[in-house]
């Protein structure tokens, strides 16, 4: 993930009951690195406490591992990170050699899209069974009702975005958002991130221009200075979609995320 700036993180709530046996009992057994994993802990593990590493607000690739971190984790059994956070291991060695098993999890595609999220649960969910976190039939079973769910949703926010009229409107979508924003029906006239270059962006606001671009989609975690600054070359209405559910959310707090993402451009379309 590309990211403009360093973002450390404190996380003294989300880690101060940390992993392992405590006054009442055991702690949790499973830790994550970001809430939409833990997201996916609890469509298929319940209610199952899990020790948060990054909160929202953050960037997932570009925040500081402490050793308040590592102590926690030593007291837990597995960790669920993406492939593009691999370059955390190197602080977490010593976690790894008291037993803390690190599971990557592959980002298949944008984080909003119901596909990507599956495949998430899917790795996610084998990793668990593995552990001895689940039992291989109940996650069968959980994984079917998570797949059928998706399927659900995904077309209920297509349908809303054609029933709105907003299927075909061109856009400029932030790189982590042009998945999704093609799944819904919008046609990408060009894409852009944080980091890119003024020579760039005006390769992308000249595309825009080119189509009749009226909406720029942001991506949360990246924040608004580009999506604003593009928008206002083109006179455009800028939308923000968010990857990550709030921490502590249950099961189907993916779900919930993709309707707000789907309320949000609705909420655009009286824009020029």
């Amino acid at each position: 993930m590309r990211c403009r700036a360093l973002l450390i993180v404190a996380l003294a709530a989300g880690l101060a009951a940390g992993c392992g046996p405590g006054p009442d009992g055991p702690g949790p057994r499973v830790a994550v690195s970001t809430t939409y994993l833990e997201a996916v802990v609890h469509d298929l593990l319940g209610e199952e406490p899990v020790v948060l590493l990054s909160g929202p607000g953050t960037c997932p690739g570009h925040f500081d591992i402490t050793p308040a971190h590592v102590a926690r984790l030593k007291r837990c059994g597995v960790l669920l990170r993406f492939d593009f956070q691999r370059h955390f291991d190197a602080k977490l060695q010593s976690a790894v050699e008291e037993g803390l098993h690190i599971v990557e999890v592959p980002e298949s595609g944008n984080l909003c899209e119901p596909a990507t999220y599956l495949a998430a649960c899917r790795a996610a969910g084998g990793a668990l069974v593995a552990e001895g976190l689940a039992g291989r039939e109940e996650m069968s079973v959980r994984l079917a009702e998570v797949e059928a769910r998706l399927s659900v949703l995904a077309d209920e926010v297509r349908g809303r975005v054609r029933g709105a009229g907003l299927e075909g409107r061109p856009v400029l979508a932030a790189a982590h958002q042009v998945g999704f924003c093609r799944r819904l029906g919008l046609e990408v006239a060009g894409e852009f991130c944080a980091s890119d270059t003024p020579g760039a962006l005006n390769r992308v606001v000249a595309a825009g221009r080119a189509r009749g671009v009226g909406l720029v989609v942001g991506n949360v975690p990246q924040g608004r200075v580009v999506p604003d600054r593009l928008a206002e070359a083109l006179g455009a209405t800028v939308v923000m979609f968010e990857n990550f559910p709030p921490p502590g959310a249950d099961g189907g707090a993916f779900d919930a995320v993709v309707r707000e993402n789907v309320a949000r451009l609705l909420a655009t379309r009286e824009a020029p």
